[in-house]
């Protein structure tokens, strides 16, 4: 019986220190309980921005050359558009499409005869389209921008260089100044075989977003 109670008594001692040896269960903080981790928001897709082109916010200028005088001109009419994703110009698409009846030399009798079969034939093709196709970036601000010109019944492509940079509104700013060789379209009149006055195959094409 004595036995009995001294292995009781020692039970009891030892309870106190068992309990203390024990592992404790975790302890869940207030408002962690049944609360998975949220699962990442995806990307956004970089935003498009597009610049719409005309008279008002761009120049699109023109030089033919001549032996005894230079022609400079414009375009009057014409409409065309840039969009990019981002910031990155590379993923520039640009599209521009002019109405060749609204050339302007300064002098009348002249402008009626760019107009008519020697040059543009208007009334046979009235318009000319410019499509990107791809920008590459050559250095900051600097770019080829290549397309297909599609003008007097004829698809060409074309590159040429140009800086092109956004503002830090994201407004598109451009210029560029290049030649083309006519002869590419079909139009071959009035060449170095015409009289006192040849005009050259070369055209010099001037552009400017502005605004």
């Amino acid at each position: 019986m004595r036995s009995m109670t001294g292995q009781l008594a020692l039970i009891t001692l030892l309870m106190p220190s068992l309990a203390l040896g024990a592992p404790k269960a975790p302890v869940s903080r207030s408002g962690d309980q049944g609360q998975a981790t949220p699962p990442p928001k995806p990307k956004q897709a970089p935003a498009q921005r597009t610049t719409q082109l005309s008279p008002k916010n761009t120049k699109l200028n023109f030089q033919a050359y001549s032996r005894l005088i230079d022609a400079d001109g414009s375009f009057g009419a014409f409409k065309g558009s840039v969009t990019i994703t981002g910031a990155d110009v590379q993923t520039a698409q640009i599209k521009v499409v002019v109405d060749i009846g609204s050339l302007n030399t300064g002098i009348d009798k002249r402008d009626q005869h760019l107009r008519n079969a020697d040059f543009f034939h208007v009334s046979k093709w009235p318009k000319a389209v410019f499509t990107s196709t791809g920008i590459k970036e050559l250095a900051k601000d600097k770019y080829e921008v290549k397309g297909r010109l599609v003008m007097m019944g004829k698809t060409v492509p074309l590159s040429f260089p140009a800086d092109i940079w956004l503002t830090d509104k994201g407004e598109v700013r451009a210029k560029a100044d290049f030649k083309m060789d006519r002869r590419r379209w079909g139009m071959t009149g009035y060449m170095s075989s015409w009289g006192v006055n040849p005009i050259k195959p070369s055209v010099r094409i001037h552009f400017q977003v502005k605004e």
